[in-house]
């Protein structure tokens, strides 16, 4: 297999280097023989490394060399792939959970043979993610579930948004129509006992605790039951990090009922920490760490109000609008162009775009809407589930984008005067991944709605976003236009985020953002340590 282009790479697996398949019976005996507490510890660390690592592959095929030296031809035929996957890694998790002799928990094990053994189960087991019967169509939306689950965020641009949107927004009521406000603090505090803040601060703390300075596996991961025995709020540190944590008898269990649903890691994903009897823990993946900041904070707080409740979501997606709203503000006070926000307007009946962003005879219409992904598109990678997400999140905003724009064309609305260029742009709360077969299938419908000119069409999740707002806002910079103008040309079917690190712009934090970041990250460290030692710099 080739690397289909340089965002999309492959990697190998254990029939790939040896031309058959392991049998699974003789895997689970290996897995037996596993010094299982040294593995898990040394799989921790690996699962927050990159699969390319170049002294990891140094390191493993050394370990081959030194098996056998004819295997150096194998060193060759894996040369363009990735030695492990995110999926493929906590596919071992699954498996050694599984059958892992879980008497063995106190054994260690040399880092390097850690790391070499992970890597060789990750081959093998890759083996069995994938059917080999599968045909194109199946291909199409198991690349849809890889590409949302590799895909990677800022922590510190998520930990500052659920605090700008969750805290500051959402506790606001002045932001809003009496008849829309909901006080989700007060709700989240009655529900949890604990503030949205203090929740906060618990996974910043533990986010501390376990991030490197540098790439390296070492034997001192695990952090001890008394890890917030120095906190100001012990009692609510130690509630939320069992509610984040799983035991190991737990993660067995789980782990054998869903060993063969390959795209199922809904139990790391909730209960991103394993537990080990005398309350030491670490990470099962520090992604899902990260996602506890924003992704799964917006399911927390869902579930503070009862499960009938319509009136939430639409709470989420006018504080998801102003964050939108505020965000191009800033951005355009900073900017030494003349742009000209243009906020949401009524007319007759219907409201304009949620913003829209003029610069001269260009307009950026943007509609703001707080979607994600369903769990059956990234679990299940379902074929309805996926073309159903595609529709809400990407079709319609574009569609009810180009028909306001027409609908105060044909009344001669002055807010598009002059215009002669039109980009629509849907933004949502979750990512959407931007993959060729579906920009195709997006292409297909949305243009043929299209009745008025439209010079090029966009859709970004929240932090691709937060990348053009900061673009906007640079002294230097040349109208946001021309950078989508080459988008459009160059890298149509590619992500906004990989086509902005690609053009040599090296998208930053918005200014706003950063000052937001330092600044609560100040208050959350001062509700639960003075000082949890984490780098606060806006690079």
């Amino acid at each position: 297999m080739k690397t289909m282009d340089k965002y999309i790479g492959t990697y190998a697996t254990y029939s790939d280097i040896f031309g058959f398949k392991y049998k699974q019976d003789e895997l689970i005996e290996l897995i037996k023989e596993l010094p299982i507490g040294g593995v898990l510890n040394v799989l921790s660390q690996l699962s927050s490394i990159p699969g390319n690592d170049k002294t990891i592959r140094a390191e493993f095929f050394n370990y081959l060399h030194a098996i056998n030296p004819d295997l150096r031809i194998i060193e060759e035929k894996v040369s363009s792939h990735f030695l492990y996957s995110n999926q493929g890694l906590l596919a071992v998790w699954k498996w050694l959970l599984a059958y892992g002799d879980m008497d063995k928990l106190e054994e260690e094990v040399l880092i390097i043979r850690g790391i070499n053994i992970i890597v060789y189960l990750n081959l093998i087991i890759s083996d069995y993610l994938y059917d080999e019967k599968m045909d194109f169509e199946k291909i199409k939306y198991d690349m849809f579930s890889n590409a949302v689950f590799n895909s990677e965020s800022d922590f510190r641009n998520s930990l500052a948004r659920a605090a700008l949107m969750f805290d500051e927004i959402a506790g606001d009521s002045t932001f809003f129509n009496p008849k829309e406000y909901l006080d989700i603090k007060k709700s989240f505090f009655e529900h949890y006992g604990y503030s949205i803040k203090e929740y906060l601060s618990v996974i910043f703390a533990l986010f501390a605790g376990f991030m490197k300075p540098r790439i390296e596996v070492t034997p001192e991961w695990n952090r001890s039951s008394d890890f917030f025995s120095a906190s100001k709020i012990p009692a609510i540190a130690n509630g939320i990090l069992e509610e984040l944590s799983m035991t190991i008898s737990e993660g067995s269990k789980w782990s054998q009922d869903t060993l063969h649903e390959q795209w199922n890691y809904t139990k790391f994903r909730q209960k991103p920490f394993l537990k080990l009897e005398n309350g030491a823990f670490f990470p099962i993946n520090i992604k899902y760490l990260y996602e506890q900041v924003f992704d799964e904070l917006y399911f927390k707080i869902r579930q503070a109000f009862p499960g009938n409740s319509t009136q939430i979501f639409s709470f989420y997606g006018r504080c998801f609008e102003i964050y939108i709203e505020i965000l191009v503000q800033k951005a355009i006070d900073s900017s030494p162009l003349p742009y000209r926000l243009i906020k949401e307007f009524s007319f007759g009946s219907k409201k304009s775009p949620d913003v829209m962003i003029r610069l001269g005879n260009k307009l950026l219409a943007v509609e703001a809407k707080a979607k994600r992904l369903s769990m059956d598109a990234f679990i299940l990678g379902s074929k309805d589930a996926i073309e159903k997400d595609t529709d809400r999140m990407i079709i319609e905003p574009i569609v009810q984008l180009h028909n306001r724009l027409r609908e105060l064309k044909e009344v001669d609305h002055e807010a598009l005067h002059g215009i002669d260029e039109i980009y629509l742009l849907s933004v949502t709360l979750g990512e959407f991944p931007t993959l060729t077969p579906f920009e195709e299938d997006i292409r297909l419908i949305v243009e043929k709605s299209f009745e008025i000119p439209i010079r090029a069409y966009y859709h970004a999740d929240i932090e691709e976003f937060e990348m053009l707002s900061e673009i906007i806002s640079r002294k230097n910079a040349k109208p946001i236009f021309q950078y989508l103008d080459n988008k459009k040309k160059y890298a149509d079917h590619v992500p906004l985020k990989n086509f902005l690190f690609s053009s040599h712009l090296k998208p930053r934090r918005l200014k706003y953002i950063a000052e937001k970041f330092n600044k609560h990250i100040d208050e959350i460290s001062g509700i639960i340590f003075n000082d949890p030692g984490l780098d606060k710099s806006s690079d």
